[in-house]
């Protein structure tokens, strides 16, 4: 009986022990996770959280069904609308409710892993074009790794010794290394390129929530076209040589070079851009990368539209242009200029136009000009072999 005895109380306190320690280290966990909510604007129901990381209304704190959406199953795409955005939390996020305590229960090792790596792109101009974790239910929206070649060029500026960024043109990635944009855009800042900052990878200007967070490089070199006409905008494009070469990833890559022999007459394309998210001049450039679908339109007939504007009669549509657009309320606007004009060839896009210049914005019947790049990839090449750098397919 004695030897019963103190088996028994000797399991009682190996118990009461193993509770203790139990309770002792949910409590320090959550008090960790009370401390790493802090950073997430509070709402009705609890916090401002990601939206991939929201469950039924429950903050996920262990991680479940994240493996399934990180590799890319457009199935399992969180769906975001755009028109019905909660006013409490910003884009991307929505308010959650916290359980009293952990989540609990046992869960298997290898049900997910934050470290699992996202497929990388190995050819340019390939993308996401259905979205990448999220997928946004408005066309006029990019997705999540829809453009990753798309371009933020920013201007760094110092106001009362406060260091700021800000977006002022597009460019696109033609190389890990090279950024393709309007001469209009950068001219400017060919004796201050330490202002000048690339961004790749952006996509939502305000939040750095996004599923995988942009890239952020200097300039070392400019090259402007040598017969580049201002405010004729003849010949309008330059290349950026960045101080560092860009780590490729879902929402980081290349857009192919056209042909010289290349043609995009009549064909739909798109283009990306943060420019004017409406066409009244008063208008604030866009929070999320926007994309635009536009016809590609013969020469001939652009030409013919464009005489009918301010142009007038005697108005020649230069060489180094190309024209897409002329249906109401859909264009690029201020704020595009550099950004790329998109073909889809196969299951790769290529780089038909440059944003350079229009006629208002959005207006019918009235196309806008693109610097023609298929007229300038010798050009291209030429420039970027004595720099060292071979752009290939």
């Amino acid at each position: 009986m004695g030897a019963t005895v103190t088996i028994t109380l000797g399991v009682a306190l190996i118990t009461q022990c193993f509770l203790s320690i139990t309770c002792q280290d949910l409590s320090s966990e959550e008090d960790n996770l009370a401390n790493r909510l802090k950073q997430y604007k509070a709402c009705s129901t609890g916090y401002c959280i990601p939206k991939n990381q929201c469950v039924d209304g429950i903050i996920n704190t262990d991680g479940e069904n994240l493996l399934e959406i990180r590799i890319n199953d457009y199935d399992d795409m969180i769906p975001i609308d755009i028109e019905q955005q909660e006013d409490t939390c910003e884009f991307l996020t929505t308010c959650c409710a916290m359980k009293s305590g952990l989540r609990s229960g046992p869960t298997e090792p290898d049900s997910f892993t934050t470290d699992q790596p996202p497929p990388l792109p190995t050819r340019c101009g390939t993308n996401h074009p259905y979205g990448y974790v999220y997928r946004v239910n408005n066309s006029a929206v990019a997705q999540f790794g829809e453009f990753p070649w798309m371009v933020a060029l920013l201007r760094r500026s110092t106001l009362l010794e406060e260091e700021k960024l800000q977006y002022f043109c597009g460019g696109s990635l033609i190389h890990p290394k090279v950024v393709l944009t309007a001469a209009h855009c950068v001219q400017q800042f060919a004796n201050v390129l330490d202002t000048l900052t690339v961004r790749l990878g952006e996509w939502d200007t305000v939040t750095e929530r996004e599923p995988i967070i942009h890239q952020q490089y200097g300039v070392q070199k400019m090259i402007v076209h040598e017969h580049y006409v201002d405010k004729k905008f003849h010949n309008d494009l330059a290349l950026l040589i960045m101080e560092e070469s860009a780590e490729l990833n879902v929402n980081v890559n290349t857009i192919c070079l056209p042909l010289e022999t290349d043609r995009f007459d009549d064909q739909r394309c798109l283009v990306s851009g943060w420019g004017r998210d409406n066409f009244d001049p008063e208008g604030k450039f866009a929070e999320v990368l926007k994309r635009v679908e536009l016809p590609v339109l013969p020469r001939r007939r652009c030409e013919s539209m464009l005489r009918a504007t301010k142009l007038g009669q005697i108005f020649q549509l230069h060489s180094s242009f190309i024209c897409a657009g002329g249906e109401l309320g859909v264009d690029a606007c201020k704020g595009d200029g550099g950004s790329p004009l998109a073909c889809k060839s196969g299951d790769q896009y290529i780089q038909a136009g440059i944003v350079a210049w229009g006629i208002g914005c959005g207006k019918k019947d009235v196309p806008a000009g693109y610097v023609k790049v298929s007229n300038f990839v010798d050009w291209i090449g030429e420039k970027l072999q004595k720099e060292g750098i071979q752009i290939s397919d």
